[in-house]
């Protein structure tokens, strides 16, 4: 996994939830500067075809950031 934890962050504090369509990418800059595109809306569409196999700390955190399953 990349960037994927920090883009979903990232999305939630700016829009206020996990509902990204499944063509969106987020744009992270890193703290050097560099620019990394994390295909969120895919990622987030595996995370709930593929929720049965998360463990439960990670369950917590998606629901935490109101991820709707």
């Amino acid at each position: 996994m990349g960037g994927e934890p920090s883009a979903v962050r990232q999305f939630h504090a700016r829009h206020g939830h996990l509902q990204a369509p499944r063509k969106h990418v987020e744009q992270l800059t890193e703290p050097d500067g560099i620019v990394t595109e994390v295909k969120l809306g895919q990622f987030v569409d595996n995370l709930r075809r593929r929720a049965g196999k998360l463990t439960g700390q990670r369950w917590v955190e998606l629901e935490a950031l109101g991820m709707r399953w």
